[in-house]
């Protein structure tokens, strides 16, 4: 009877990752009503390091693509993600070198969006106010 409540609760634990995926990955399509930006960026961000593999990967991909398909929130999810990346402790180095090769792929995103759209000035400038405030 253990075994059998244990399989239970992993598959509902299952399910609550998956159902907890696919919202992730809706977004930036539907973006939460009265959620701050910030909130969402930081919750998100603490998912690029989840334990669940597909979970962690969907996260990525959805602050890549709130960088690449929202112009106004670029700065938010790169600066929040810097904030994050500041409170991952220091004794666990794989995450943070992980957590390293998300941000420079989302300031090399950003970068390439700014030059599609002709305004590579632009491009050291908001970076380097992040990296300023943060």
């Amino acid at each position: 009877a253990n075994k059998n409540s244990d399989e239970i609760l992993e598959g509902e634990r299952k399910l609550k990752v998956q159902l907890l995926k696919t919202c992730v990955g809706a977004i930036p399509r539907i973006i939460p009503e009265g959620m701050q930006k910030t909130n969402l960026v930081d919750l998100i961000s603490k998912l690029t390091i989840h334990m669940d593999k597909d979970l962690s990967s969907t996260a990525v991909e959805t602050l890549k693509n709130m960088i690449r398909e929202l112009p106004r929130w670029r700065l938010n999810v790169v600066g929040g993600y810097v904030t994050f990346l500041q409170n991952i402790p220091h004794n666990y180095p794989i995450v943070m070198d992980r957590a390293l090769v998300h941000l420079a792929s989302f300031i090399t995103i950003w970068r390439d969006r700014l030059q599609q759209d002709g305004d590579t000035e632009k491009v050291c400038t908001d970076v380097s106010s992040v990296l300023r405030k943060h």
